[in-house]
């Protein structure tokens, strides 16, 4: 939605689906290290940024600030519901699966990135209030690129085209690292080999992209999948594990008995 109202406003659905995803399917294709290189070149981009919520917070007016300190702590952490889920679905699913190694190294890096995020958003939620006032932030679809309609570069003319097409080349890592990740999964539930279910998965998302008919419709189908997927993941593995151990010890107890 983003990429079609500010750069492409004649496209369609399916072509900026394809446009998006294409780049991802071919690194995906290429195995685990392609795809960790370009994350770790994008962390190079993904620095810049983070530059724009910093010129809002520095340029800003921070008497605008007040009314968000009079706001009550339930509102100020009305999204942590969301937060919370997110967390369980991924960082915590590594002590439900022994086998996996370094999870510790893995779970600190996961509620790092996390954490960062949550000061990215937090800054940039910051600096559209102290730029724009306490009112109009509410009016603004996408806050981060108004913010970079303000700054004004020596070298760069138009700062929001450019801060635009490096948001758009970092939405390529979160896609490519949902795609490898669904393919491995797949691959090792379903016994399939790496290209078959890497085709499957790009088909349903094309298919997913073409149902939802707005950023809303999307979210609310990100969050059903999300209810599932949590419901499988987490619910019904800690409903099987008392059974699992109920059954060990009878099992145990029958080999005594022999």
């Amino acid at each position: 939605e983003v990429v079609r109202i500010w750069f492409f406003p004649a496209a369609s659905r399916l072509t900026l689906m394809l446009f998006l995803l294409v780049p991802s399917v071919y690194m995906v294709s290429k195995g685990l290290r392609v795809v960790a290189l370009f994350d770790g070149f994008m962390y190079l981009i993904m620095a810049l940024l983070a530059l724009v919520p910093l010129h809002g917070i520095i340029d800003g007016n921070i008497l605008f600030l007040r009314p968000v300190l009079q706001v009550t702590i339930g509102k100020l952490t009305s999204g942590a519901l969301k937060s919370g889920v997110s967390f369980l679905g991924f960082e915590l699913l590594l002590f439900f699966y022994p086998e996996i190694l370094g999870k510790k190294r893995l779970f600190l890096t996961g509620a790092g990135s996390i954490a960062m995020a949550t000061f990215f958003y937090v800054g940039a939620f910051i600096a559209a209030i102290a730029l724009f006032g306490p009112v109009q932030p509410a009016h603004l679809t996408y806050p981060l690129l108004e913010i970079s309609r303000t700054i004004s570069l020596p070298i760069v003319e138009r700062v929001d085209l450019l801060f635009g097409g490096l948001w758009v080349t970092a939405i390529t890592t979160t896609i490519s690292g949902f795609l490898i990740g669904l393919v491995k999964a797949v691959e090792t539930r379903f016994h399939v080999r790496n290209r078959i279910s890497l085709t499957v998965i790009s088909i349903v998302t094309v298919i997913a992209s073409l149902i939802t008919g707005s950023f809303a419709e999307a979210e609310a189908l990100a969050d059903m999948i999300g209810i599932v997927g949590l419901a499988v993941g987490v619910v019904f593995p800690a409903v099987l594990l008392p059974v699992a151990w109920l059954r060990k010890g009878a099992i145990k107890k029958w080999h005594q008995s022999k």
